[in-house]
This record gives structure tokens, sequence and C-alpha cells, in this order.
């Protein structure tokens, strides 16, 4: 039996552009960029660049498909969207001067820094991840409906699991083929892929396009001159940057 699934994708959260980000100990930071601000909270979380923004104020490297706790725009760290995991020194693995990975223990628990956390340390996470579009998820997205429209929502057939939902936000809970028991990453993980699939069919057609114009050029050209056309012949497909933050190697 075939399966359709579809990501639901919606611009109504509210932009936290320009405000400043703190870690959980008031120290500002200009290196990580503010998140959408998630529905029903009053502070937006912070990620790194080109990563992707989480409703329960945790970041996603969807690369290394990896979680961390990133900072907030409250620098109390009290508001609600402030993620108040791993934010305390006296939690095994946690720090409240950086950026801190999240991993996954099983049966929903998750520690802070590594798995051998897990046994002294471990903790749930209260709300579902779900991806919010921030500029880099919007930005894999490409330019489909999501990157142009400012209200309501827009579906994307997409072949990646994902759950339907209305609140300002990607659910990557899977449709079907995920039981109850199954962690909040691997969700995390159907929906990125579902990103990420959209980016490479992009990248696909941008290829094809630049072929063609690159045959294009060629075949106007009578053969004496040998000097390339550099808009087209020397044109590099693109691909993914050689230059990622990777969590456990970002900048403090």
């Amino acid at each position: 039996m075939e399966l359709r699934f579809y990501v639901i994708i919606s611009l109504v959260a509210t932009l936290a552009t320009g405000q400043t980000c703190y870690w959980p100990n008031g120290v500002p930071n200009d290196v990580v960029k503010p998140c959408p601000v998630a529905a029903g909270t009053e502070a937006a979380a912070c990620c790194f660049e080109d990563h992707y923004c989480l409703t329960n104020g945790l970041c996603f490297e969807p690369l290394t498909l990896t979680m961390y706790r990133g900072a907030c725009t409250d620098d109390t760290f009290q508001s609600s969207g402030c993620p108040k995991y791993c934010d305390k020194s006296d939690i095994p693995g946690g720090d409240s001067s950086l950026h801190i990975g999240v991993w996954t223990c099983g049966n929903a628990r998750f520690s802070c820094s590594n798995l051998q956390n897990c046994a002294t340390g471990n903790f749930t996470v209260s709300l579902p991840g779900k991806i919010l579009l921030n500029e880099a998820a919007s930005t894999d997205l490409g330019d489909g409906p999501a990157a142009t429209s400012t209200t309501g929502n827009s579906t994307v057939t997409c072949p990646a699991g994902s759950h339907t939902d209305s609140q300002g936000s990607i659910s990557p809970g899977a449709a079907a083929g995920i039981g109850v028991g199954v962690g909040v990453p691997l969700a995390i993980i159907a929906g990125a892929l579902a990103v990420m699939l959209l980016r490479e069919k992009k990248k696909t057609a941008n290829t094809k396009q630049t072929s063609q114009m690159t045959e294009n050029d060629v075949s106007k050209t009578d053969g004496s001159n040998s000097q390339p056309n550099w808009g087209y012949a020397h044109a590099v497909s693109p691909e993914l940057p050689n230059q990622h933050h990777v969590r456990h190697e970002l900048p403090q």
C-alpha cells in the first residue's frame, strides 16, 4: 500500500530577529541567532546559524542529526520559551556558560553532554519537538509556499513521515510506522529529512538548469574562441557547504 505523507507549513510564529541572545548565566552571545517565538511563549530560544529551531526550545543540527540547548532572548532565562535544560552546573553534564548537547537515553529520557549521564542525570522534555520555520528551515525548503507566505497554512507533499499540525511549525511526527514509545529525536529526524529532501530536489533542479544553460551557450560558439564563458561553463553546481556547525565544535 502506497503511503503519502504531508508536512504542514505555517509562518504564523512571531520572529525575534534583532534581539540579543544570552546564555543561561546571562552573558550575551552574538554568534547564535534568535528563533521564531513559539506559540504561547514569551521569549525566543537561540540556535547557531543554519540549524533548526524546535518548539520545545532545543536546537537541531540537520547534518549530524543532533540536538543541543542553545541560548535565549531573556537574560534571566526564566521566561517561557527559554530552553531550561542542561542550564545549571549542578546538573550532570550541564553548564550555564555555553551550548550543551542533549542526548537520547531511551524511553523518552534525555541527558546532558553525553550518554554516561543517562544513569544519574536523565530528564524528560516537556513538549514534543516540532521544527519552527526559522531562516535555516525556510532556506532549505526553497522558494516554495513556506518562503513566500506570511499567514495561513501551505501543504507540501514529502516522502518522509510527518503529522499534520497548525501551530506555526513543521510537525515531524511520522504518520505511520512510528509506534508508541519512540522518543522525540526520531520524529524530529523524520521532519528534518523531509526538509532536506526538498533542499536536495531544489539543488538537483538548479544543477539541471545550469547544465542546460551551459549546453545552450556552447552551441552558440563557433569553436574558434578558446576563452571560456565564466558565467556558465565554469559554474559550480550547488553543494552542501564545506564548513558547517557541528554541535561539539561550535564557537562559544
